[in-house]
């Protein structure tokens, strides 16, 4: 059985490289994604904190969300496009859809990273 350490990924990004990796966010927006992962593969739950405006939070709430019960690889398909038409974001507000879809897909990449078989 996996430890708790290697059924979560954490990834804390704040526009700048930490722990060697790639910065997720903006000047404006910060993220911090969890994703707890059952052996077999599926996402069993997901937390997220995000620094930013509304639109950033409702783009990671609704991620978690729709991450939910999903495999790695289904999770990692939902895109950007998807979470900005589903809360009709302004074309101003698009980069805080771009924000979530990249946290999750780092999520999911670090997982992976840590628990190869």
């Amino acid at each position: 059985m996996k430890s708790l350490g290697q059924k979560l990924a954490f990834l804390w990004y704040r526009g700048e490289r930490i722990k060697n990796k790639a910065p997720i966010g903006n000047r404006w927006n910060n993220c911090f994604r969890q994703i707890k992962v059952s052996d077999d593969g599926v996402i069993e739950d997901a937390k997220f904190k995000t620094y930013g405006c509304g639109s950033a939070i409702a783009s990671s709430s609704l991620l978690t969300e729709w991450v939910k019960g999903k495999t790695l690889t289904e999770a990692s398909l939902i895109k950007n496009t998807d979470i900005a038409e589903e809360l009709a974001l302004p074309p101003v507000k698009i980069h805080c859809s771009v924000l979530a879809e990249d946290a999750i897909s780092a999520a999911i990449e670090d997982y992976k990273a840590k628990n190869k078989k």
